[in-house]
């Protein structure tokens, strides 16, 4: 049975535009990630010294959630493209895509009920 994503990406325009939204948001976030995460973790401690304190554990865990996030939209980048350009693949270029989208609303409402619980004091 196939899905009103996977029907879209039966257009190459689509699945060409969907790779390369899809991998320039994912290559931009992890990048990003990635260049947080040193500064954080290997240039600010050896900068501070002994004062500094590292973030803490929640702030890891959210980072670690974005760049699996972001890994997951490089690779749905590479699957739309290889159906664009060679039309195999079409069922898991329209899955992947849908589990970036739904990647993108599981972390949003992460960040929400975590921000929520901070609150509160947990």
């Amino acid at each position: 049975m196939e899905t009103r994503v996977q029907r879209a990406f039966q257009s190459r325009w689509v699945a060409a535009a969907a790779t390369i939204a899809v991998g320039y948001i994912g290559l931009w976030v992890m990048v990003h990630v990635i260049q947080g995460a040193y500064y954080d973790y290997y240039q600010y401690p050896r900068m501070k010294g002994a004062e500094y304190s590292y973030p803490e554990l929640r702030y890891s865990i959210g980072q670690a959630a974005i760049l699996l996030w972001s890994l997951l939209g490089l690779c749905a980048a590479a699957l739309a493209g290889r159906y664009a350009l060679f039309r195999t693949g079409g069922k898991w270029a329209g899955r992947s895509a849908l589990a970036f989208a739904v990647g993108f609303v599981v972390l949003v409402v992460g960040f929400i009920v975590g921000a929520v619980m901070r609150d509160f004091g947990f």
